[in-house]
């Protein structure tokens, strides 16, 4: 589907990603106007803008929006953040775009230090924004490596970018 454009055009636009386990996520939205509002702003606070839009979508890095024929995207989207003044930006500029608390910014149960804030878009897709602190994943990954590899380890994680990783680990720690 090349939404009116001749393909090279859209690849042009696009950078290929190979060995990402995904791609793009495309969203399917009843007010292409209100959405477009919402995630400017929620983008914006990501640090990022929209990248190009047509009669009908508008898209961003790997994240495409598209007006729906008949039913709405029903997601879970989570953005990392590089700290929890970026998880506050994030919901406020969620909520004065239109967007409906799903969960304000604060600690979460997942693991210690594991921060983060929940939106509703207006379709009501789910958006959230975390922080995990790097002394946290410090005990996260001891954690893992005592379970599953060696009894006893030391690692410092100081100058590791490893949080996106492990995130998934969150409900199983102790």
């Amino acid at each position: 589907m090349s939404f009116g454009f001749p393909l090279s055009v859209l690849e042009a636009l696009m950078e290929l990603h190979l060995g990402r386990l995904i791609d793009h996520v495309h969203l399917l939205v009843t007010d292409l106007e209100a959405s477009k509002r919402f995630y400017s702003a929620i983008l914006n606070a990501l640090g990022r803008d929209i990248s190009g839009e047509g009669a009908g979508y508008f898209f961003a890095d790997e994240l495409f929006v598209s007006k729906a024929e008949g039913h709405t995207s029903k997601v879970h989207l989570a953005f990392q953040a590089e700290d929890s003044a970026a998880v506050e930006r994030f919901y406020q500029a969620g909520l004065a775009a239109g967007g409906r608390d799903h969960g304000d910014p604060g600690e979460r149960h997942y693991h210690p230090g594991y921060y983060a804030a929940y939106l509703l878009d207006p379709d009501g897709i789910i958006l959230k924004r975390y922080f995990t602190a790097p002394q946290s994943v410090q005990r996260l990954l001891s954690w893992l490596l005592q379970k599953f590899l060696i009894p006893t380890v030391s690692i410092d994680i100081r100058a590791l970018d490893i949080t996106q990783y492990f995130s998934h680990f969150h409900e199983n720690l102790p």
